[in-house]
């Protein structure tokens, strides 16, 4: 499998979604929601240029956006898919 790097402030940002997520809507909601970030990362770490992906050069050289709604139908998870997923995977490419 392709590997990523999270950085620390993406990580942090990442556990406060999910604990939102468990807080609003109960814990299967949030293993929906970690299921399907965890796609999206492995998604992008294999094909950084999927259908979905957005060049934004205009916020940072090099910089890329993927809405989770595309990972949607990867991601079903044992108890149904994210209905409406609002958030964005900002990322770039290292060599």
């Amino acid at each position: 499998m392709p590997q990523y790097r999270i950085s620390n402030v993406a990580r942090a940002d990442i556990v406060d979604i999910l604990m939102l997520s468990q807080t609003r809507f109960g814990d299967q909601a949030r293993q929906r929601y970690q299921t399907l970030i965890l796609t999206a990362l492995q998604a992008l770490a294999s094909t950084p240029y999927c259908i979905g992906s957005h060049d934004r050069d205009e916020l940072a050289p090099g910089l890329r956006s993927y809405h989770l709604t595309y990972s949607r139908q990867q991601a079903k998870h044992l108890h149904g898919a994210v209905k409406s997923p609002r958030h964005i995977v900002f990322y770039r490419m290292v060599n």
